[in-house]
């Protein structure tokens, strides 16, 4: 944390880590409540409605008990749900689910059996709807001479509903850890595409400072970095053109102190030149 790319990555990879499983979490469910729960439902009123067509050519399967076992026996491999043969009394004659086969020439109660002998339509009741459990209920009547002789009862169970996306959740989750490793890939590229400038700039602070050689940094990146980049450049522009000025002053400056002290060096050489003896006069014999 104690890096800017660290803080970088971080800000690129936080929010997708939040946010990509809440989004997988809620896509999941709204994928399975709203999609596919209620095609499976649809496709559940389909079956009852093709079996219930199936029924009306066995009449008597609503009075032989043997017969209406040896119905649903031989329709249960093509219906995806748990069916169950109820006479208009409530008996119930022949079932597929292994919890209701001891009821087998019982009355019994089923939600909604009521409504659909007074009314002889169709009941639908969509995973969830029914309050203590989350199966799918459709009850279709039979009807014979306008007159209902039995209920043909599709039950889905939702525990074995979740057993057919099991695929749909792994899609979902691998396409989410897929966005989550580019996202990941990106927030990388961008952390090092950051702080490589910031490093270059920063460097070139610290060379200034040491009193090394100025240069001109290349304006690239993001407007914030251009910015800084041109304020650095004028400042090195400037730090040049008084550092041109100030070896133009010293050197004036040099020029103007020697220039005396080359003249009274030239004056002090002229005046001892000057008074210098010029030689022994020559003495003559007698």
């Amino acid at each position: 944390m104690h890096k800017l790319r660290t803080r970088l990555i971080l800000s690129h990879i936080l929010p997708l880590l939040v946010v990509l499983p809440i989004i997988g979490v809620v896509l999941t469910y709204l994928l399975e409540t709203q999609v596919l729960l209620a095609g499976l439902a649809n496709e559940l009123e389909r079956q009852a409605l093709l079996v219930a067509e199936l029924a009306d050519n066995y009449p008597l399967i609503w009075s032989d008990p043997f017969q209406a076992q040896e119905f649903t026996t031989r329709v249960d491999p093509y219906v995806s749900a748990q069916m169950t043969l109820i006479t208009a009394d409530g008996l119930l004659l022949a079932t597929t689910d292994p919890q209701e086969q001891p009821n087998i020439g019982r009355i019994i109660t089923v939600p909604g059996f009521a409504e659909v002998l007074r009314s002889g339509a169709i009941l639908r009741i969509d995973y969830g709807q029914q309050r203590g459990t989350g199966a799918a209920d459709i009850l279709v009547p039979v009807v014979l001479s306008n007159r209902v002789i039995g209920v043909i009862r599709l039950t889905d169970p939702l525990s074995s509903l979740y057993e057919r996306f099991p695929r749909a959740r792994t899609f979902i989750f691998s396409v989410l850890a897929v966005g989550l490793l580019i996202g990941l890939g990106v927030g990388l590229y961008l952390a090092f595409d950051l702080e490589r400038p910031i490093t270059r700039s920063t460097e070139a602070i610290v060379r200034m400072t040491q009193g090394q050689r100025l240069e001109q940094l290349t304006e690239q990146g993001p407007s914030e970095y251009r910015l800084l980049v041109r304020a650095f450049n004028a400042l090195s522009t400037q730090l040049q053109s008084l550092e041109k000025a100030r070896l133009r002053l010293l050197a004036n400056l040099v020029h103007e102190i020697g220039r005396p002290l080359r003249n009274s060096s030239a004056h002090r050489r002229r005046h001892r030149g000057h008074h210098s003896p010029r030689g022994t006069p020559e003495w003559h014999g007698g």
